[in-house]
């Protein structure tokens, strides 16, 4: 046979094979002899909690500073005097802390460097930093507390002005390692504020920078600013100083918060005394304000309820807030005590509360009370050099909720009522284990004739996810 003939042949088989193949394969399907088994199995995975092995870094704000002191060098920046810082850790272990770099000082001094800290999961729920100072100098003069704050990539401030008496100055601290690209939104009594130069703000790793409000939006009432980060991470403060002619008086500290929220609750009002927090108008550095943003573009209706002890509620009124910009209302007068504001709404909302301390010669101080985020469990509370601390706790459930606050070895049992609040004094200098048996919101003021302050204790923020990991 020819190579020819036998390649013909090959072929044909072939072709003869496919053909019967196709056709056997065909007529199965078409009679519907044989169904196809349809196997789906989803891929194996596993979930790893990573929050244990996250770190996230708290930074405090440092010495009180003044910008433009020297009439030469507007731009100057000046450290005064020294802020104290109060460290605390209930299991006693040392905290990782660090000093941070404060541009742009003139005669740098290491005590009036701010501080940060580097903490675990498990520090993050026992231990805490806080700080204090007073100043009497030509150009500020009051009393400041604030608990050092996370580092966060969004976050917002609700404080400050920049009319003629007042000073603003934004601190925006980078504890981490990475660079950040910090951009500020500001907000007045007008809306939105044109405010160039408040993008691409770079800070580095390890330092603060400290950026005028009055330059950057001048002469506005009341201030909402949105912080925003790219990059490495923000713990954003600001300063407010006030003056009287050429008499210096006033001083705040306010630690940004990292949300809007619904129902939000301002825990730790302190008021010194029944008639020395006068209100006169609405954007009166002596008068009980409070402070409404709306970041949703729509109209909001706010109730303000004021919660003290033993059962005691007073109602604050019912406010309309305009979405996108700062609203502000002059609050009756309390009763000498402490406070939590509770703010019933229904849409996502920024507030604060505003007041005053009066001491001798009309020399008054200020302290701007900021929302806190509930917790429960273990925290740890320090308290800082004042005058007068107390702890404010607030109990927004229906039930009652134990709180067992722990000075070395004594243990003090607390209930907070649903729906109510209790106060308990603290010793200045000291700290504290605390472990609520529900969510509870709860502030320390720290407040006298002519001195007033506050700060929250609430759980420092960590953007640790749960990973989920897929296995081949």
């Amino acid at each position: 046979m020819s190579k020819q003939k036998k390649a013909l042949t090959l072929s044909g088989k072939i072709v003869t094979g496919v053909v019967a193949g196709g056709l056997t394969l065909g007529a199965i399907y078409a009679l519907g002899i044989v169904n196809l088994p349809t196997v789906v199995r989803d891929p194996a995975s596993a979930t790893i909690d990573t929050t244990a092995a996250s770190q996230s870094e708290i930074a405090c704000v440092g010495s009180v500073v003044e910008i433009g002191f020297d009439p030469a060098n507007p731009l100057s920046i000046q450290d005064i005097g020294e802020a104290q810082i109060v460290q605390f850790s209930s299991d006693s272990a040392p905290l990782d802390s660090f000093l941070i770099d404060r541009v742009g000082v003139s005669e740098p001094n290491p005590a009036a460097q701010p501080t940060a800290a580097s903490l675990s999961a498990q520090e993050r729920s026992t231990s805490a930093i806080v700080q204090s100072q007073t100043v009497e100098s030509e150009t500020v003069r009051g009393y400041t507390a604030s608990a050092c704050a996370p580092s966060l990539a969004e976050s917002w401030l609700v404080a400050g002005s920049t009319v003629l008496g007042s000073s603003s100055l934004v601190l925006l601290t980078n504890p981490g390692d990475v660079t950040a690209n910090v951009t500020l939104t500001v907000y007045s009594e007008q809306g939105l504020v044109d405010a160039p130069g408040s993008s691409n703000l770079v800070v580095e790793p390890k330092t603060q920078r400290v950026i005028s409000l009055n330059g950057l939006a001048p002469n506005i009432n009341a201030s909402v600013i949105h912080v925003q980060s790219r990059g490495g991470k923000i713990a954003a403060a600001l300063q407010q100083t006030l003056s009287q002619g050429i008499d210096a008086t006033g001083l705040e500290t306010s630690t940004a918060v990292a949300a809007p929220s619904q129902n939000p609750l301002i825990p730790g009002i302190r008021v010194v005394a029944a008639g020395t927090d006068h209100a006169h108008d609405d954007h009166d550095d002596s008068a009980r304000v409070l402070r409404l943003f709306s970041p949703v573009n729509k109209n909001s209706t706010v109730k303000a309820i004021a919660y003290g002890a033993d059962g005691y509620s007073q109602d604050l009124g019912t406010f309309e807030v305009t979405p996108l910009m700062v609203n502000e209302y002059v609050l009756p007068e309390l009763p000498e005590g402490v406070y939590t504001v509770g703010l019933e709404t229904e849409d996502p909302m920024l507030g604060s509360v505003r007041l005053t301390s009066e001491g001798a010669n009309g020399v008054y101080d200020i302290a701007a009370f900021q929302a806190a985020q509930a917790f429960e469990g273990p925290m740890a509370v320090a308290v800082p050099s004042g005058p007068n601390p107390i702890l404010s706790l607030y109990n927004p459930k229906a039930s009652n909720a134990t709180v067992n606050l722990t000075r070395g070895d004594s243990p003090q049992t607390i209930t907070v009522p649903g729906g109510g609040a209790v106060q308990v004094s603290l010793e200045e200098g000291a700290g504290y284990g605390l472990d609520a048996s529900a969510p509870i919101v709860a502030g320390v003021s720290l407040a006298n004739s002519g001195a007033i302050s506050g700060y929250l204790v609430e759980p420092p923020a960590t953007d640790a996810e749960p990973l989920t990991v897929y296995t081949r």
